[in-house]
């Protein structure tokens, strides 16, 4: 899929008539720093702001905001059942996001469990665009990487053409087949991901020996 955009903000210019492709039935990750568009870029696929350009159409799309966005009197479970989730599905997308109690009150779960219900329920919900805006970001680090290792197998058997907010190139790496790189003035670079990427990405640091040790 395709869209060409002009957008910005008061005299901020985001994107001139810059063009994007994200490969159908893949994972793209935007990347890259605060303020340089990815969320803009991410809600004009999703049909939320308005914009200059165009945009082929898509079949129906499922999204997980960086802000929950979750019914805070309904359960966790409850807030996948609301849009259709059937009551064992929910269930199990609940487990798959490590959360221990399905019952419990949205209102009164941490910030990173509401993150992981709204992941749960972006996942659960069928379609054919999935758009995810920094799902992890209040998700500790431990969690995060065990739920990365399990998401990028999961996509790739749901064949979803995915797109996925990060500012976190070990994110990128680890879930992605394609990253693009978007600097400030809409500037970008594509890079793609080989399964040696993702294996040997930070094996000459510290990093890479912490994420080991996680892995376990």
């Amino acid at each position: 899929m395709k869209i060409t955009i002009t957008k910005k903000f008061d005299d901020r210019l985001l994107f001139d008539h810059r063009e994007f492709t994200f490969a159908e039935g893949k994972i793209t990750c935007l990347l890259g720093e605060s303020g340089v568009g990815k969320t803009t870029l991410l809600r004009a696929l999703a049909g939320l702001d308005d914009f200059e350009g165009e945009k082929e159409t898509h079949g129906n799309l499922s999204i997980a905001f960086q802000e929950p966005r979750l019914l805070p009197h309904a359960s966790a479970k409850g807030n996948l059942t609301f849009v259709g989730v059937e009551d064992e599905a929910a269930k199990k997308w609940l487990e798959w996001v490590e959360i221990a109690d399905e019952s419990q009150s949205a209102s009164t779960l941490s910030g990173g469990e509401k993150q992981r219900v709204a992941l749960a329920r972006a996942l659960a919900k069928e379609s054919e665009l999935l758009l995810l805006d920094e799902p992890f970001s209040s998700v500790d680090t431990a969690r995060k990487v065990r739920l990365l290792k399990k998401l990028r197998p999961l996509l790739v058997d749901q064949k979803r053409t995915t797109i996925f907010v990060t500012h976190d190139i070990d994110e990128a790496v680890f879930v992605a087949d394609e990253i693009i790189l978007i600097s400030n003035g809409g500037k970008t670079a594509t890079f793609s991901v080989s399964d040696e990427d993702r294996k040997t990405f930070g094996t000459s640091s510290l990093r890479a020996k912490i994420y080991e040790e996680i892995l376990g």
